[in-house]
């Protein structure tokens, strides 16, 4: 997390280094960095790599400093605004109707409207959920990841798993 506190600049910039030389970039498997150089960089050209690392430098010369968590923030929101844009064709062609509620222009300001050091706490699984609906069980919000919960919570996939708990 060093490099995300040097912010995005400076990434940019190493990240220009790294492209240049043909070498690969990261924080580690599983870590968040700024700007990933991965392995496809080596199939460049060495005047391509000298393109590439242009373009990164006279991005770090104009990239503001902004906060690493509301850049995720934005980088989540436009994948996975293009991931639903991008299925539209595909769920049209097979009449299925498409709704992306937690897209909605309300429901992403309200979203961003709350910290990500509130929305992100270590060890704690959508600490938000719990507070704003003290109602639901803890199983759901206490659990740690989608796969500890393996319980059926609606009488409607009975017929699908052969089984169901409430």
């Amino acid at each position: 997390m060093k490099t995300a506190a040097r912010g995005r600049p400076y990434a940019l910039a190493r990240a220009a280094k790294a492209v240049a030389a043909g070498q690969l970039l990261g924080d580690g498997l599983g870590m968040w960095t700024w700007c990933p150089i991965g392995a496809a960089i080596q199939w460049l050209t060495p005047h391509g790599r000298q393109v590439v690392a242009r373009m990164l430098e006279a991005s770090a010369r104009v990239a503001g400093d902004i906060n690493a968590d509301e850049w995720e923030d934005w980088a989540a929101l436009r994948y996975n605004g293009a991931a639903i844009r991008d299925c539209a064709p595909l769920f049209a062609e097979h009449g299925v109707n498409q709704v992306s509620p937690f897209l909605d222009n309300e429901v992403v300001t309200a979203c961003l409207r709350i910290g990500a050091g509130e929305r992100r706490r270590p060890g704690v699984y959508k600490p938000l959920l719990a507070m704003a609906r003290p109602d639901l069980p803890g199983r759901l919000t206490g659990r740690q990841s989608k796969a500890t919960s393996r319980r059926c919570c609606t009488r409607a996939c009975a017929p699908t798993t052969r089984t169901c708990t409430s």
